[in-house]
């Protein structure tokens, strides 16, 4: 099969090329066999130690994740350590069939599956429904750890590869997602856990392929378009290159931004990420997380010295988020408080952050104030920061995130108190929504919500009725299923990571492009009409 053409759906685009690496599905792994009464006792031991390793794998790519500020992969492995927890009895029902039906982890894994897929079968929720697909995930983790280590390792990708399966899990997909060039499967979702690590990193990602419409034998060279949800089978050094030509050409005519209406500025979370807006030709950072640089319990001198390196030159505007310790965060430092409240609770320290902060920046700066609940709370911050603010010359400013329905109730009164607003869009979907935090993955299905869209409207208007510069955060303002309603709704700053600024900027043409056809739209009308109106009164 050479230069095939093969079309499913695209979830994350991008277009690569590469050799395809089969992965075995996982339930062709689910196999096992009846127990004697003698087994029963060491297969259960074999299990709780399966689940006991699969925790402290997770763990320790929970780790290198919260070390690398990589929050959102953070959230997806920290939800996959709960459902190891079991919620869903799933445990339970292994333990059953293994102790009662005699069957061997992986016989009672696969009667297990099968038992709650019957339980999932009539959910409507697409909340719901989607925590199926993390517990087939979870099942695989624990057999990955009933394998032999040679057959472990026999399943990593090689880099450059394309993996190939009938699902894609994300425990396979995180595994590999340092080497492989794209994902392609056959079942997946725009919001599943998968999706959300692929489009962190950036890689191309298509599904509804089935892999065995791409020939196996032959080691197939593959070519993927994950915008169009194209695949081509060994494609031929003409058409392969004719891809990628016009690729080139499409990036080489992104759009820039002409209108000042719509700014794009960029999330750092290390000083690494400086570089990588600098390229994209951003000149405004519009959230520097000082949470992964230092703890609550820096000097101010050991602060100072980590935020320099994150103030560079050719920034117009740079927004710093004060500390924003949270349980979510760091689970083993603190419970109860996060954001502002944590500040509160010890003025001493906001005190030295705040005159850290101006003294890194001597320049001038913005300041955030993380997880705002009331203007009570941000009046008490504002007026610690406008003691320390007084030994400096230079501009600052003070802001305020909205990340809670209840800080929305008193948007009048913190917008009159601060100098412009931030919008916490993954925190408001959940607190809004009741929604766990590990299911943050379906924060698009969430902000269709219309009690969460009537939230971020009724901000957006107070702050334009008070002319104040409002900004959408958080992994919603890269979304091109609701950026266009928020545009609409008067949103004109997005904060976004530095690697998704073409895709974002191609989204921006689009609806930039579509206002101005329904302008011109309704200009024609209205010459129409008027052109009626005229005859009418010659007549």
């Amino acid at each position: 099969m050479s230069n095939e053409s093969i079309y499913g759906q695209g979830i994350v685009s991008g277009k690569v090329s590469g050799p395809a690496f089969f992965v075995e599905s996982s339930s062709a792994s689910l196999k096992g066999r009846q127990l004697s009464q003698s087994e029963i006792s060491l297969e259960l031991k074999r299990f709780m130690s399966a689940i006991e390793r699969a925790i402290d794998e997770l763990m320790r790519f929970a780790v290198l994740l919260d070390v690398e500020g990589r929050i959102d992969e953070l959230q997806l492995v920290e939800s996959h350590v709960e459902l190891l927890k079991d919620p869903f009895g799933l445990q339970k029902l292994v333990l059953e069939g293994i102790s009662e039906k005699k069957k061997s982890v992986e016989a009672a894994l696969k009667w297990s599956l099968a038992h709650l897929k019957k339980k999932f079968r009539f959910v409507q929720d697409r909340l719901l429904s989607e925590r199926f697909s993390d517990i087939e995930d979870v099942i695989q983790r624990v057999l990955e750890q009933l394998k032999p280590l040679s057959e472990k390792e026999s399943s990593l990708v090689p880099k450059g590869a394309i993996l190939v399966a009938d699902q894609i899990s994300f425990s396979q997909a995180l595994l590999v997602s340092n080497s492989v060039a794209a994902f392609v499967a056959f079942h997946g979702s725009a919001f599943s856990h998968t999706a959300i690590l692929a489009r962190a990193r950036s890689i191309p990602y298509v599904v509804q392929i089935d892999p065995r419409q791409i020939k196996q034998g032959h080691n197939p060279t593959l070519f993927v378009d994950g915008e169009a949800g194209l695949i081509l089978v060994n494609p031929t050094a003409t058409r392969l290159k004719k891809a990628f030509a016009v690729q080139k050409a499409v990036r080489e005519q992104a759009f820039e931004l002409k209108d000042d209406s719509l700014h794009i500025m960029a999330n750092i979370e290390h000083p690494a990420d400086i570089q990588a807006a600098k390229d994209e030709g951003i000149q405004e950072i519009g959230l520097l997380r000082t949470e992964y640089l230092f703890s609550h319990q820096a000097t101010e001198s050991e602060q100072v010295k980590a935020l320099s390196q994150c103030n560079p030159t050719g920034f117009f505007r740079i927004i710093v988020r004060a500390l924003d310790m949270s349980m979510e965060k760091f689970p083993h430092l603190y419970r109860g408080k996060r954001g502002l409240q944590f500040l509160l609770h010890d003025p001493a320290f906001l005190r030295v952050h705040f005159g850290a902060i101006c003294k890194a920046f001597p320049q001038g700066c913005s300041i955030l104030l993380p997880f705002v609940s009331d203007a009570e709370e941000f009046h008490r911050a504002q007026m610690i920061f406008k003691d320390v603010r007084a030994e400096f010359q230079a501009p600052f400013q003070l802001g305020a995130m909205i990340e809670t329905p209840k800080a929305v109730l008193e948007i009048e009164e913190i917008v009159q108190l601060a100098d412009f607003i931030s919008i916490g869009s993954s925190d408001l979907i959940q607190y809004a929504l009741g929604i766990d935090r590990a299911t943050t993955r379906l924060s698009a299905c969430g902000a269709l919500h219309p009690g969460v869209l009537e939230l971020i409207k009724v901000v957006l208007s107070v702050t334009q009725k008070m002319c104040k510069p409002c900004i959408l955060c958080g992994e919603l303002a890269a979304d091109e299923a609701v950026v266009p309603i928020f545009v609409r709704l008067g949103l004109r700053n997005i904060s976004i990571p530095p690697k998704r600024t073409k895709e974002v900027r191609a989204l921006l043409k689009r609806i930039h492009d579509e206002i101005n056809r329904e302008k011109l739209l309704q200009l024609r009308e209205k010459t129409r009409e008027e052109q009626t109106l005229f005859v009418r009164a010659r007549s």
